[in-house]
Formats: C-alpha cells, structure tokens, sequence
C-alpha cells in the first residue's frame, strides 16, 4: 500500500528557504502546531499536490512563479529574492533559479516520489515507469476538510438563506467527479472549462463579438446541462447516506428527529436575452444576440423537524434556530457522507487530512466525532489529524490510547522558530513520560527516573477514571493514595478486581508510594533509590496497561450543561449546571455510571428569588461562591426533603435540557438509566437497565 513516509517543503508558504523533513512514517499523523507554526502549511502542501493531478502545467506554476498574485511561496524568501527577467507575455525566463527553490515533495512507502514546482507535477518511481494517474487517482479518492468549511456552511445572517453553492464550488467539486463519478474530471474543471468556453469572444475595450455558430451555443447549452445534471446526481447521492449517519452518531446528543437534504434549488443558467431569429433552408432556428452571464445558483440546506404524528416541520432559518454545535455535526454528516464507500471506493495510500476540525464542538460531540474517526475512518485512509488547540490535542491522544490505536499514529508537533528564515521545529511527541523515565533509569539518574514514574502512573490511572472521580467538591484535585483507591472501586464495579486477577499489586503501591510515587520526595531524596524498587514501579505501570484497559466512555451530558426544573403545578423553578461529565464507562461486557458533581445557579418560588423554601424567607446567596453537589443529593431533596408533592420520576420528568423539551427523564430512559429509592440503603441510587 503506497502510503506518505515523508513530505519535503522548500520556500512553500510557512516553510523558508531550507529544506523541512515531515516524516509521516507511514502512519496516522496527528500533529499540534500553534498559529503561525507553518502546521496549516503541511495542510496544504498535501491540498496542492493533490490538486494539481487537475490542472495543466500553467495553472501550477503560477503557485511557484514570483510575479503571480497566486503564489505560495514564502514571504520571506520572496524578499530575499535578486532580479530576476520576465520575457513580454510575463513569464520568468530563468525558472531554473528562482522557482525551483520552491517545490513540495511526497515520497511514498514503494518509493515513488511525486512533485510540484514551476515546471508543473512531476516524478519518479523504483521502477522507471511512473504510473501519471496515481496522484489523480489519490486525489480523488482522498478529502480535505477544514473548520473554515464547516461555518461556511450555516455562517449566514438570518435574513439570508442559506446557499452551500460557494461552499461546494470551493470545498467540494475539487473531489468529485462528472458524469455521475465514472468521469475522468472534477466538477470543479468543468465548471472552469464552461467559465473558458462562453460562445463570445471579449475585446480588450470590454466589448466582445458573439459567437454566430448555432452548433458551439448547442454545445454550450449541453455542457450547462450536463455539469446540472452531475450536480443533483451527487446531492442524490448525499441525500442517500446523510440522515442515516446522522440518526447512528449524532441523533443520540440532541435527541432531535431531524431531516436533513439538499436541494440545486436554482441551477446553473447562462443567462440569454434578446435572441434573434432567421430562418435556414425552412427551418426556424434561434441565435444569442445578446447576453449577460452565469447566474448565482443555490443550493439550499434544508432541515426538517419530526413532528409527534410523524410529519416533519421545515426549520425556517436554520442558523437562527439551531445552536452552533448542532449545525457543526449537520455540516460533518453531510461532509462525512461523501466519504461512504458506495461513494468514495478504497484506492491504496488514500488519506483524510482534518485541520481545527472540531473547534467549534463542546467536548461530548468532540468526543463523538473521534469515535467516528477511529473507528469508521482508521481502517479506509491515513488519517492526518492538525491542530492549533493544545487541550484538543491531549484529548485526541488520550481517545487514539482509549482506542488501542498508539502504535498506528506518528504524534508530532511543530512550533515556529525563533529566527526569521529558519525552519519550523518539529518535534516527535511519542517520547513520554515512560521512555523518559527509561531513559534516566539507564544512565543511572534515579532522582529524575522517580520523578517522571510518578507523572507517568498518576497519568495512566488518572486516564482510566471518570472525570467526576477526579477531584474534589471544590474543584481540587486528589492526591495519588485517593486516586488509587477509586481506581480500585471503578474497576471492581465494572468487573475487574484487583484483589482477584493480581493480588499483589495493591501490596506493591503500598510499598512504593512513599518514597518514590510522594511528590514531596523528588527534591530531596532522603532515602537511597535502589534499582529494584524503580523496576518495581516499571513493573506496575506495565501490570496496569495491561490488565486494566482504558473504558469506553459515553457521555450522556457533558460539562456546563444547564439544567430547569418546573414544578408541574407550583410557580417553583430551580436551575442548576453539570459541573462534571455524566458519563458511563463501558468494558467488555461491563459497565460503571459517574454521577456528576452540580452548581446550584437559582432557585423561585412565587417570583421570590433565593426563598428558602423550609423557613420561607428571602436567604443570602452568592452566585461566585455556589452549593455544589451530587445531582442524587438534589433530588432528594427536592423529592423527600422538602414539601413539593413530588416523586423521582416527577421530579425528572418536569427537568428539561438547556431550556429545551427533552427532559431529564427521556435522556435517561434513552440509555436505560434508572433513578430509584433503594430501601437497603436508604437513599437514592441508580442503575443501567
């Protein structure tokens, strides 16, 4: 499989004048790079490449070509740049010297080698015979999909509606092909080729001479309905596969019942007027006299709502109504669909390049996508995963662990250098914690090896607990002894004991824990650090990756989610937040609920702000400094404590989701999540159905 093992830039956007090495080591690469790093840069050097399997010799040297407006070259080596000679019709007359110093090259896993510069798409192969359709065969089988492209997709003013032409004209047609995907062009030459082919011919006065060839206005006619025909063929085909992958990763989060399709609602016209009429042998025909131009066609985003008898109501203004997350999984479910097998088939090498592609999602959709991207994308094309959001990037890492994944990413960053015209720095990310540690155990450094074992075993068991699990009512983190025994209680709930599978490893923490794993410790060891006791701590790390996986988590309500209650009957309503995920973790056939920790934001009764409900007064309440607690300590005080004539389930059923209509109850009753009161216990507990 002729995968990417490396890419090399010279003078191409963010990278100067010396040559920069990517080695994507034939793997995923998941690359965090802040703004101005040249991460976009890779981006799209892999973008033109690609592209230019479409375009002639001409249109890629104009990215290579110092005088053309659409250069890509650096901006600094641009200045640097001596005098150079442009012949009359404004070509560079020494190309050798000036726009070869800037170029991109992918070198593949068969060793092929493919290129761009001046002199257009070239390169080279093992064998001598380079096969000239693999890099159009790559391109159209691999996508680009940037954050840019998702707002574009509902960035409008509530006045307009929403028009995805710009978007497809852009994103899009460059990926797919004419004549209903059997063609051998993209939509996007097509419709270059109409823009160059218009029946006139234009005078340098702005004036032009129409064409008086019936048979060339024919063709013109055909070709404007053929390319609308290639068109709605590929919105039918959107339409087939977007709703179902829509209702199987995304219906779940909003509970919503929509309906989403898209509609050429007024295709490409080229706009005739004034014909002229005459008359051939007996035969009437029709000539353009005169003409305007192509018009603005639309295709409309259209979102329908289900209705409680089954019929579905349109959504008028979609990027009024729905909220940003919302429209962002709406966008991927239409981008995603295109990449369906039935519409996308499997070509060796291809690639999914993802830049700040989620940066507009709150954590549970972020966490969704990934799940998608692991495991519907993984096993089709190299995923190649860019980033500016370093809280993104731990995230990724920790759901690509979460997958059992590792070995299949190459984990990089890139960072901008420090001096102008030097290269951008990368750097291998797969050095962990652990390799360091290992690293400082063999040169006999023990201070340091103990304190990057303590970092990497706080990490691996912190990474297998809930985030609820892990700190405090006040927001503080535990310490290493606490995060110990949760972790023992979380495995042990979802049917993994310690005690059971390897008795002594709670006796070796135990042992461990107070010279070696004691934060305090590391600045002045008391102690001698003996080397089996270090090889005791390599031990256990390794005991706990392998006989402890990490979850699969599915957040049910994620972090900042508000939460109403309305008494059914009573003016009495009662707000308050999820300060923590609420989640479930999955194991084999296994699983554990973390209740979440809540923020009490307000409370009325009777239009009176704050009134204590039992002592009927007006309490002081500082909104900076809130009651947190359990969600279960809420409802039962809510259902046992104080007199509201409720149960649990009425006290669920009248709780409703960012001031929405999905109640708590129907979001539990959606994965099978009980509240009740357990009479053993004496309080309110929870099951999973």
């Amino acid at each position: 499989m002729p995968v990417i093992s490396k890419l090399k830039i010279r003078n191409f956007k963010g990278f100067p004048n010396e040559e920069s090495t990517i080695d994507f080591e034939e793997k995923n690469v998941l690359l965090y790079g802040e703004n101005g790093s040249g991460k976009s840069s890779i981006y799209w050097a892999l973008y033109t490449l690609l592209q230019a399997s479409t375009k002639s010799t001409v249109e890629i040297a104009k990215y290579f070509t110092p005088n053309n407006p659409e250069n890509l070259i650096n901006l600094n080596y641009l200045k640097s740049l001596p005098s150079f000679t442009i012949n009359a019709q404004g070509e560079i007359t020494n190309p050798q010297t000036i726009g070869q110093n800037s170029y991109v090259e992918a070198y593949f896993s068969d060793g092929r080698m493919e290129k761009i510069d001046i002199l257009g798409l070239r390169g080279s192969s093992p064998s001598g015979f380079r096969d000239l359709t693999f890099t159009e065969n790559l391109n159209r089988h691999s996508d680009f999909i940037a954050n840019r492209l998702l707002i574009n997709f509902y960035n409008y003013r509530n006045s307009k509606e929403i028009n995805l032409w710009q978007v497809f004209v852009r994103d899009i047609f460059p990926f797919l092909f004419n004549s209903a995907g059997n063609g051998i062009r993209t939509l996007s030459q097509d419709l270059k080729e109409l823009n160059n082919s218009k029946p006139f011919k234009l005078h340098s006065n702005n004036t032009f001479t129409l064409s008086k060839s019936t048979n060339l206005q024919n063709q013109f006619d055909i070709s404007v309905n053929n390319f609308n025909q290639d068109v709605n063929y590929w919105l039918g085909e959107i339409n087939t596969y977007v709703n179902d992958f829509y209702k199987k990763y995304f219906e779940s989060i909003y509970n919503d019942g929509i309906r989403i399709s898209l509609d050429y609602k007024h295709p490409l016209t080229f706009s005739k007027i004034h014909p002229q009429f005459y008359s051939y042998r007996g035969v009437d025909y029709e000539r353009w006299y005169n003409l305007t131009d192509f018009n603005e066609p639309i295709i409309s985003l259209k979102i329908e709502t289900l209705n409680q008898d089954g019929s579905y109501t349109v959504i008028n203004r979609p990027q009024s109504y729905l909220n940003e997350a919302k429209l962002t999984s709406i966008a991927l479910a239409i981008r995603f669909s295109l990449l369906n097998v039935n519409i996308r088939p499997n070509f060796d090498g291809q690639f999914l390049a993802l830049d700040d592609l989620l940066i507009s999602l709150d954590m549970s959709n972020r966490d969704k996508v990934m799940d998608i991207i692991l495991t519907e994308f993984t096993s089709r094309f190299k995923i190649y995963l860019f980033t500016h959001e370093k809280s993104f990037y731990d995230f990724c890492l920790y759901k690509i662990q979460q997958h059992s994944q590792t070995s299949n990413w190459s984990i990089q960053e890139i960072y901008e250098p420090q001096a102008i015209g030097d290269k951008p720095v990368m750097i291998n990310s797969e050095y962990t914690n652990y390799d360091k540690a290992k690293k400082y155990f063999k040169a006999k450094d023990y201070v340091a090896t103990s304190l990057y074992l303590r970092k990497e075993f706080e990490k691996v068991v912190k990474e297998r607990l809930p985030e609820e699990y892990t700190k405090t009512v006040e927001d503080k983190f535990h310490n290493l002894a606490h995060y110990w025994k949760l972790f023992r209680e979380h495995f042990k709930a979802l049917s993994i004991d310690m005690d059971t599978i390897s008795p002594e490893m709670n006796k070796d923490f135990e042992q461990s824990k107070a010279f070696i794993l004691n934060r305090q410790a590391h600045h002045n060891l008391s102690e001698p650090v003996y080397t089996i006791e270090l090889k005791k701590i390599f031990t256990l790390i390794d005991d706990i990756k392998r006989l402890f996986p990490i979850p699969i988590s599915t957040i049910i309500l994620s972090k900042g989610i508000e939460l109403t209650f309305r008494h059914p009957s009573l003016n009495y309503t009662f707000d308050f937040v999820i300060d923590s995920d609420f989640s479930i973790s999955n194991l084999i056939a296994s699983h554990n609920i973390a209740i979440p920790q809540c923020k009490v934001l307000k409370w009325q009764m009777n239009n009176n702000q704050y009134l204590g409900l039992d002592t009927n007064r007006i309490i002081s309440y500082d909104i900076n400094n809130p009651i947190r607690e359990k969600i279960l300590k809420i409802i039962n005080r809510h259902v046992f404590i104080l007199n509201l004539g409720l149960t649990i389930n009425s006290f669920l059923e009248n709780t409703f989701v960012n001031k929405g209509s999905l109640t708590l109850k129907q979001l539990l009753d959606s994965y099978n999540i009980e509240f009740y009161f357990d009479f053993l216990s004496n309080r309110i507990s929870y099951k999973q159905l």
